[in-house]
């Protein structure tokens, strides 16, 4: 984990294994560039992309709707 200020880190590893560690509505941005493969290119790996999805769903903070 790299830390950018108090608030603000950079955590770098098996995102599924990270996601799993964090307690659900605690994080209020995910920044992300996972191998999506639909340019079909030759770096795009196969993920677990509904696991991801549904991890970054919990792990989100609610919007608040006034």
């Amino acid at each position: 984990m790299e830390r950018i200020n108090n608030s603000c880190s950079i955590h770098n590893g098996d995102c599924v294994e990270f996601l799993k560690e964090l307690k659900t509505g605690s994080v209020d941005t995910i920044i992300t560039d996972p191998p999506y493969q639909y340019l079909k290119h030759e770096l795009d790996v196969a993920f677990p992309e509904k696991t991801v999805f549904k991890e970054f769903y919990r792990v989100l903070k609610k919007v608040k709707k006034d």
